[in-house]
């Protein structure tokens, strides 16, 4: 068994919030998927049963490549040609982008978004992340020996995904 204290583990991914609370004594807002920095930011439900995309624009020419990738004229205001514009109208691009994003599974829209220019990736579930090409490729799964733990059934269960011979 191992136990890990869940604050502890969060606090090192929150570090510019947790040192601004604490130095200004100002609780920050929840922001759930979205970014202070970018925008659109969340994860938007794709075509499936229960599959989900992430998207984060983190600037105005990447902001473009998605309008102009999705197509949707109703996108191009000029309002939202800024983060503080598209941040005031988050609500509306985020119903207009999951009306996209919904339409397609996952992969595909990543595919088509990460070609334009814009981050964007499939959020996968255990069974998708072990079989993912692009995880394997980069050796993201490690098989480990270990004296006291039997590894045969786990061996077969990786053999069985092709991730090892």
């Amino acid at each position: 068994m191992v136990e890990v204290a869940q604050v502890e583990n969060l606090v090192n991914h929150l570090g510019e919030l947790t040192i601004g609370a604490a130095m200004s004594g100002v609780t920050p807002p929840r922001w759930g998927n979205r970014s202070g920095d970018f925008v659109p930011q969340g994860v938007y439900r794709a075509a499936g049963d229960d599959e989900w995309l992430a998207v984060s624009v983190r600037s105005d020419a990447e902001w473009s490549a998605l309008v102009a990738t999705i197509g949707d004229e109703r996108l191009a205001r000029p309002e939202w040609a800024t983060a503080a514009g598209r941040r005031a109208g988050h609500d509306e691009i985020d119903e207009l982008l999951t009306a996209w994003v919904s339409a397609r599974p996952p992969m595909d829209a990543a595919a088509v978004l990460q070609a334009a220019g814009v981050p964007a990736g499939p959020v996968l579930d255990e069974a998708a992340a072990l079989s993912d090409p692009h995880l394997h490729e980069r050796g993201f799964f490690v098989l480990l020996e270990h004296p006291s733990a039997r590894s045969e059934e786990h061996t077969s269960e990786l053999q069985s995904h092709s991730f090892i011979s």
